[in-house]
């Protein structure tokens, strides 16, 4: 089976670029052939450019041009999609579909709900346009972007593509978490048929790292995308009044000027973006991986890594960590109550020893599995 992948990089690496990078590896060691039409934000940088990119989001000729001669060359057998904005577009949908390529997008944010896909604003969940054929408000505020003029071009291109019908051409919508799909069957007109539940894996057993390494419970850790709804500036703050307690931070991100200000505090190290197998060596030796999210977390690549290590993970109860946490795999405390959070890091850390029960719920053959049962089934149909 040829499976055509199909995603837009961000402007910062993040959990998406994580999961294709796994995926692709994983099926081309079940024998699947892999074939990718990527595209990169980081490339949009003249202001020429940026014109061309919004008018691109109604239709993009250079998409249309560009799948349409990859899929003569290759004629894939189904069409897996991760993110599409703001190069690929929904236009895809169309030249997929009339070349008769079954349609499986992976739901790995908010984007069908919110054009900033984080239902996210001013420090708390924001649900003003979820329920709006036309997201108007995210241009009142300057959602998508930080621009209003960006936002409407956003919400006008969406409200577009949702009359044309570009979002009903997809024939499967895969979604991480039982939590994410009902958010959408709620809000959205994602039909439950249509819908399954395949949660993300991790390989991380397969990285290159010493298994000798051992549980040194001296610090706590951070790791991920550096900004706002990640809550990664609150918990900076808790451990600055925690002086006694490491904390490292591995990532990178739109806050990092702002979090390498942290780095004046003894106990913070801010060790910025790091090589795969240098994150392990610190997962392994952590107290507990914090996840301190601030919004409807899709399934953060942090929290199956971390358990998947039987490392504690401590996250707030609300969203999706109640449902993938299990008992004796982390703590929790109740969201945005970051006295309770500090109360409780200095409560772990005078443990002399924290277990955690090792899940294998998350390996790559449970995931491939699955998938790849639901790429013959859609193949077969079509």
């Amino acid at each position: 089976m040829k499976i055509l992948l199909i995603h837009n990089y961000g402007q910062y690496r993040g959990g998406a670029e994580t999961y294709l990078e796994s995926l692709s590896l994983q099926l081309e060691k079940k024998g699947y052939k892999i074939i990718k039409y990527f595209k990169d934000s980081r490339k949009i940088d003249l202001i020429f450019n940026k014109i061309k990119v919004a008018l691109g989001l109604f239709y993009s000729t250079k998409t249309k041009k560009e799948l349409e001669e990859l899929i003569k060359k290759e004629k894939p057998d189904i069409a897996q999609v991760l993110n599409i904005y703001p190069l690929v577009t929904a236009s895809v949908y169309h030249i997929l579909k009339s070349h008769k390529i079954p349609i499986s997008q992976r739901i790995q944010d908010y984007r069908l709900l919110c054009p900033k896909a984080t239902l996210f604003r001013n420090g708390k969940v924001c649900e003003l346009c979820i329920s709006k054929s036309f997201k108007y408000p995210s241009f009142i505020y300057g959602c998508y972007q930080k621009s209003r003029l960006a936002s409407l071009i956003f919400a006008t291109a969406f409200y577009f593509h949702t009359i044309i019908g570009s979002y009903k051409k997809i024939d499967k919508y895969i979604f991480p978490t039982e939590f994410v799909r009902d958010y959408y069957l709620k809000y959205t007109k994602v039909e439950k048929e249509k819908s399954v539940v395949i949660p993300t894996f991790t390989n991380i057993n397969e990285s290159k790292v010493d298994k000798n390494i051992r549980r040194k419970n001296d610090h706590f850790l951070y790791f991920g995308r550096l900004s706002e709804e990640k809550g990664i500036i609150q918990l900076l703050e808790v451990f600055k009044a925690l002086p006694s307690i490491k904390l490292v931070v591995i990532g990178n991100g739109p806050l990092m000027n702002k979090v390498k200000r942290f780095s004046s505090y003894k106990n913070i190290i801010v060790k910025g973006f790091l090589a795969r197998n240098n994150i392990l060596k610190y997962i392994k030796s952590a107290s507990a991986v914090i996840i301190p999210s601030l919004w409807y977390d899709v399934m953060p690549n942090v929290l199956i890594e971390s358990i998947t290590q039987g490392v504690p993970v401590i996250v707030p109860r609300f969203g999706v960590f109640p449902e993938l946490v299990k008992k004796h795999q982390g703590f929790f405390y109740e969201q945005n109550d970051f006295k309770s959070l500090k109360s409780l890091i200095f409560k772990i850390s005078n443990r002399k020893k924290v277990l955690s029960i090792i899940d294998d719920q998350f390996i790559p053959e449970r995931h491939i599995s699955k998938l790849t049962k639901l790429y013959k089934r859609l193949s077969s149909q079509n």
